[in-house]
């Protein structure tokens, strides 16, 4: 399983780089926060996602319990098994962000098997 957290940048999604759009084209899956209903990373990168049958909507509010990152993070290592997927996030990934808690619930459950 290999997880790719995708930062849609400031807010324009003539602003997504190559790599970004090229993983989101590759991906088996494009996992993709909301929080009521609404996910301002899909709106960015929506030109990118028009025909995608693969994108699931995850709801996970800011401040969100760890239990809820993690029931998701089970979500998408069952469902990404063997696969690489893309987890769409707002600003960069790796800091502070909705991606890198769940990314951090997912190596902990890897880290079991």
């Amino acid at each position: 399983m290999k997880l790719i957290g995708v930062g849609v940048g400031p807010g324009d999604s003539e602003l997504l780089t190559l790599k970004a759009i090229n993983a989101i084209n590759n991906a088996a899956y494009i996992f993709v926060p909301e929080s009521c209903g609404k996910s301002i990373a899909y709106e960015i990168a929506k030109p990118f996602l028009q025909d995608k049958d693969n994108i699931i909507f995850l709801d996970i509010p800011m401040g969100c319990s760890k239990d809820l990152y993690k029931n998701y993070a089970e979500k998408i290592y069952e469902l990404s098994k063997g696969k690489t997927s893309v987890f769409l996030t707002l600003g960069d990934p790796s800091i502070y962000s909705t991606f890198s808690y769940t990314a951090d619930e997912i190596k902990n459950l890897v880290q079991k098997f």
